[in-house]
C-alpha cells in the first residue's frame, strides 16, 4: 500500500529514542504512536469494506474563531445542530 506516512513515523521514533524520557514519558510517546497507527489501520479497513465512502461529497470545513468571551462556543454549538 501507500507508504507516505512511514518517514514521519520513523522521524518521530528517532526523536523519542534520542530523548531522555522517564519510563512514563516513553510509554505515553509510544502509546500515542501506536494509537495513531491503529486508527490508520481502522480507517483503511473501513474504506476497503465500504468503498462508497470515498465517493461521499465533503463540505468545506467551517472554522469558528474569536477572542475569549465573544460567543464562539455558542456559535459552534449552534452550527453543530444543523445536519
Amino acid at each position: 500500500g501507500d507508504t507516505w506516512y512511514v518517514q514521519g513515523f520513523e522521524h518521530a521514533i528517532g526523536l523519542i529514542n534520542k530523548q531522555t524520557l522517564s519510563p512514563l514519558g516513553k510509554f505515553i510517546a509510544w502509546d500515542s504512536l501506536l494509537r495513531r497507527l491503529t486508527a490508520r489501520l481502522r480507517v483503511k479497513k473501513y474504506l476497503k469494506e465500504n468503498p462508497a465512502a470515498t465517493e461521499t461529497p465533503l463540505l468545506p470545513p467551517v472554522f469558528v474563531l474569536g477572542l475569549p468571551r465573544t460567543g464562539t462556543t455558542f456559535l459552534h454549538r449552534l452550527l453543530s445542530l444543523d445536519p
